[in-house]
């Protein structure tokens, strides 16, 4: 799904039996698994590393199992563009898509977005 703010991938439940959503397993007294609820790729980052935005982060997010449902954890990975790595040529596709969806809501709400026009 294109958001104004990301572009998010939603982890649906699985019907068949024996499948199962991606899950993560967090130390320090958090006993059962989280399970994958949906990723969001944000451009640029959210947050910061020592004052640097960076050009993306990737936001995955979990939700807790058994008695920890109403628990939700997010774990973030920083993506960092240079010359050293060209663009992914899977998530480039989407990437391009989220750029146009987000100018083209910008232009109808008439919000200056402070990214140069680059589509």
């Amino acid at each position: 799904k294109i958001l104004p703010s990301a572009l998010r991938a939603t982890f649906k439940r699985p019907k068949k039996k024996g499948c199962k959503l991606p899950t993560i397993d967090l130390p320090y007294g958090f006993p059962d698994l989280f399970q994958m609820m949906f990723l969001e790729v944000k451009m640029p980052s959210e947050h910061t590393v020592h004052d640097r935005v960076l050009a993306g982060e990737l936001v995955l997010t979990h939700t807790g199992t058994k008695n920890r449902k109403h628990q939700v954890t997010n774990l973030s990975v920083f993506l960092d563009a240079n010359e050293k790595y060209p663009d992914n040529e899977i998530l480039q596709p989407y990437i391009d898509e989220w750029i146009d969806e987000f100018y083209d809501d910008a232009d109808h709400c008439h919000v200056p977005t402070g990214f140069p026009t680059f589509h």
